[in-house]
């Protein structure tokens, strides 16, 4: 425990799972509610690690929400044997434990992430690869041996050219990105949704961290269990180590990396995501339309394609087909065979509708405009 600074103790008393609630026992904080106990400590002056002391005593008076009353955090504070008895097992399997505060925390999450990044962060390895250039790769567990080997590859070049590869630990896509950079000589950053405590064991993987070139992360306690939020959850810390990042292999509409793709349009914590090109993908075409663009291949080229551009061509003719009365949001969606959300459809049209390319009529719909003016639909 002494290893640890006083705000990272804090948070990770308050929010630690520590291998399981005892019955009876106040579960720990989740992430919105760790953000509103650091909220409430900034509006009293105070840090985190102020709070080993004691809670202050109008804290209930300006904790608006009672599921964060002093009790709660009280009790939680107070588990002191448990934090210790668990850094005493992390640290015989090199685990170790940082926090917001400390300077190994990833500046990437700092920046890109803001309320979203985790209040702690259990590693093992090399913490400098967290502040490198990154490249992500994400995918599909189950994919085909032609396209672990282009992951390979890819993996390999973007690697000897200096950069760090960040993926997740899973079988597929995953694995074959992490030791494509691995077995060439370069560094990576695997990011895992549940159990450090067993992954750190891995032969494949003790090599390359006893020589500082893989670091292992999690969010989640490292003895916790596979599950699906879990996995999910992780998406983000990925994509928000890279620079860019190239989706290998996905479902369409399904699965963790879809949804991973989804989020990263809506929030966009990478500043460049890609999609790996393969007109025989459903999922990879459709997240191209949507407005990822396609990776050109293994020799690291972009193919030059504005996937928006072009779902306004889609858009532009079912709208001159309807006429002067339009056509409402899921009209058109059913028209394109628009593979994302209604959300997502409506931002594309108000985007155009600023630009002077449609207009919203007061009965909702949407319909072409020409400079100004109502198109003449031919």
């Amino acid at each position: 425990m002494s290893t640890l600074s006083p705000d990272t103790q804090v948070a990770l008393l308050l929010t630690g799972e520590f291998g399981g609630r005892a019955a009876g026992g106040l579960p720990p904080l989740t992430l919105p509610e760790y953000n509103q106990v650091a909220k409430t400590l900034v509006l009293l002056g105070k840090r985190p690690g102020d709070l080993l002391a004691s809670v202050p005593e109008e804290w209930n008076e300006l904790m608006e929400f009672e599921a964060l009353h002093s009790e709660r955090l009280s009790y939680l504070l107070g588990r002191g044997l448990a934090m210790a008895d668990a850094m005493n097992k992390w640290m015989n399997r090199g685990i170790k434990v940082i926090g917001r505060s400390d300077s190994a925390y990833p500046t990437k999450y700092n920046d890109r992430l803001k309320n979203a990044r985790p209040p702690v962060l259990y590693v093992v390895g090399n913490t400098q690869i967290l502040e490198r250039t990154g490249f992500a790769m994400v995918g599909s567990r189950v994919t085909t041996p032609a396209i672990l080997d282009w992951t390979s590859a890819l993996a390999e070049e973007r690697a000897v050219a200096g950069e760090a590869i960040v993926s997740g630990g899973a079988k597929g896509v995953d694995l074959a990105a992490i030791m494509g950079a691995l077995e060439s000589g370069g560094s990576a950053v695997a990011v895992l949704p549940n159990d450090l405590s067993r992954v750190v064991l891995s032969k494949s993987f003790r090599q390359y961290i006893l020589s500082d070139r893989l670091l292992l992360l999690s969010a989640a306690d490292p003895s916790s269990s596979f599950q699906v939020w879990r996995a999910m959850d992780r998406n983000k810390y990925i994509y928000a180590l890279a620079e860019r990042a190239v989706i290998v292999a996905s479902d369409l509409k399904s699965g963790g990396t879809w949804a991973g793709a989804e989020e990263q349009l809506k929030y966009a914590t990478c500043p460049a995501v890609f999609v790996r090109q393969d007109p025989t993908a459903e999922g990879l075409v459709a997240l191209n339309r949507l407005g990822l663009p396609f990776w050109g291949g293994v020799t690291g080229s972009v193919v030059r394609m504005n996937p928006v551009e072009e779902e306004w061509k889609r858009v532009c003719f079912h709208l001159t087909q309807a006429g002067k009365t339009g056509l409402g949001i899921k009209a058109v969606m059913q028209l394109v065979d628009y593979p994302g959300g209604q959300k997502r459809m409506a931002s594309l049209l108000e985007e155009w509708q600023e630009n002077g390319r449609v207009e919203r009529k007061p009965n909702g719909k949407y319909a072409l405009l020409n400079k100004g003016q109502q198109a003449s639909l031919f």
